[in-house]
């Protein structure tokens, strides 16, 4: 997604993952290894002298305590706090320092998709390497916090796992034929529901079950939907080509 920034430096920067925070702060990660931040219509640029390392932005979340979790591609986890970035855990502490999804849960603890190792889960005193429901080095392309006990993570292979106190449970979405739709974007909307956009779908999954949301979206079964985000207004926006 390319967005105009309003910045001489960077006028055009290539965004890849995006979220809104507690405050309706609008934030992107970028191809480039910057992170903007749209706060009161005007763009805040962070780069490497605020504590990034320039490896593109690959995934970003905002934490319980107004914190924003941020995923690069090769350089681990970092986190937004006193107006920096810092680095969460050396990279080499994580089974893979390539990393696609981020979500903190209702404990502290940050829950991290990787590349090619799997899930871990972060907390102050240690970094877990979770077991995998799928093969061990199958990218973990999304996660998000559903409720107080429950987190949804897709996996490359189309699998999406419920994981409840860290025991995962495969849920099974309506598919049009015998493989299941790789999601590659999640979000939780106010009403406590999951959104999982896919190829030329999108679901809602709620405690009375799994709709097909796309069905009620004319031209979308064409794209893939690519992102999603809430607005200020707590529905739900999605991106598509």
């Amino acid at each position: 997604m390319l967005f105009r920034s309003g910045l001489e430096s960077d006028p055009n920067p290539k965004g890849l993952s995006f979220t809104e925070d507690r405050l309706n702060r609008f934030w992107i990660g970028c191809e480039s290894g910057a992170v903007y931040c749209l706060e009161r219509d005007a763009w805040l640029a962070y780069g490497p002298a605020q504590g990034l390392s320039g490896a593109a932005v690959t995934a970003i979340s905002p934490g319980k305590d107004g914190a924003i979790w941020i995923g690069t591609a090769d350089k681990g986890v970092y986190s937004f706090r006193q107006d920096r970035f810092w680095a969460a855990t050396p990279s080499p502490a994580l089974s893979d320092s390539s990393v696609l999804a981020v979500a903190e849960d209702p404990e502290g603890g940050l829950w991290v998709g990787t590349k090619s190792g799997g899930v871990n889960r972060l907390t102050r005193r240690r970094v877990a390497t979770l077991p995998s429901p799928v093969d061990p080095k199958e990218a973990a392309l999304c996660a998000v916090e559903a409720s107080s006990d429950e987190l949804f993570i897709a996996f490359a292979s189309g699998g999406l796992f419920r994981f409840n106190q860290q025991r995962p449970e495969r849920v099974a979405l309506p598919a049009r034929g015998s493989a299941q739709p790789a999601i590659h974007c999640m979000i939780q909307s106010a009403d406590g529901s999951v959104w999982a956009g896919a190829e030329g779908e999108l679901f809602q999954i709620s405690r009375r079950g799994i709709a097909k949301a796309s069905d009620k979206i004319p031209g979308l079964k064409a794209d893939d939907v690519t992102a999603l985000c809430r607005s200020e207004e707590h529905t739900s926006e999605l991106q598509s080509h």
